[in-house]
């Protein structure tokens, strides 16, 4: 079925979504919440497997077709993980016999993909899980012959690594926070905040971020040589009121 809902806990209420532009019915694939839309990836039909995914938007209700351009190619029993920024798809089976150790990339900002390492990865396979943690681990499975408790990390960084720390402070009551980072080549650098870019600066390794909360907060920031995927570590600072 290419049908689905939308649930209001509060409301304890259901809202069926558009089916218009919908990707085709199938079982398999993987989702993932961006914070703004759920991107549906591969799966299969029962015969065949499905590239082709879809970016579902609940407050227009509508669907966005993903490109296919140098996407992995078509899967199921694979799995899928959200880093901030992209969606890293790994792993699956292709047809009946064939485990696959590929995956890729993909940038709803650009909607563009980008091919996975497979230097060092794990043994191809399905049913296997996978989580982020600032890599995406992946452990377990099955190639249909053997039953695996080996895995591996996949680091998304695509050049040099760049160190990120931060230190918190209250200035005129505000929660402020001062970001430091070493390692980025780049003339500017943009700066997340809870996944959400809140400035470009200048490369000067460092930034302060006056968020204008004065009360208890959590926040999770990283940045990024800007306009890429290449990003420090995450790092999270809490005030407790």
């Amino acid at each position: 079925m290419n049908s689905g809902g939308r649930y209001n806990p509060s409301a304890d209420t259901w809202t069926g979504t558009t089916t218009t532009n919908a990707p085709g019915g199938r079982v398999a694939f993987t989702a993932v919440w961006t914070g703004s839309e759920m991107i549906v990836w591969a799966g299969t039909d029962g015969t065949d497997g499905l590239d082709p995914g879809g970016r579902y938007n609940p407050s227009t209700d509508s669907w966005t077709a993903i490109s296919t351009t140098n996407a992995p190619t078509d899967r199921y029993d694979h799995t899928a993980v959200w880093t901030g920024s992209e969606m890293i798809v790994w792993g699956g089976l292709r047809g009946i016999f064939t485990e696959l150790n590929t995956g890729g990339r993909y940038n709803p900002s650009t909607d563009s993909w980008t091919a996975t390492s497979t230097t060092d990865a794990p043994t191809g396979r399905y049913y296997h899980t996978a989580v982020w943690t600032g890599e995406m681990i992946v452990w377990g499975g099955s190639d249909g012959l053997n039953i695996f408790n080996t895995g591996g990390r996949y680091c998304a960084q695509a050049g040099g690594l760049i160190t990120l720390s931060a230190a918190k402070r209250k200035v005129g009551g505000i929660n402020t926070v001062r970001l430091t980072w070493s390692g980025a080549t780049s003339t500017d650098i943009d700066v997340y905040r809870d996944a959400v870019l809140i400035v470009t600066t200048a490369n000067d390794g460092s930034y302060t971020d006056s968020t204008g909360d004065t009360g208890r907060a959590r926040y999770t920031y990283k940045v990024c040589e800007a306009g890429t995927q290449t990003c420090s570590n995450e790092v999270t600072v809490r005030f407790p009121q």
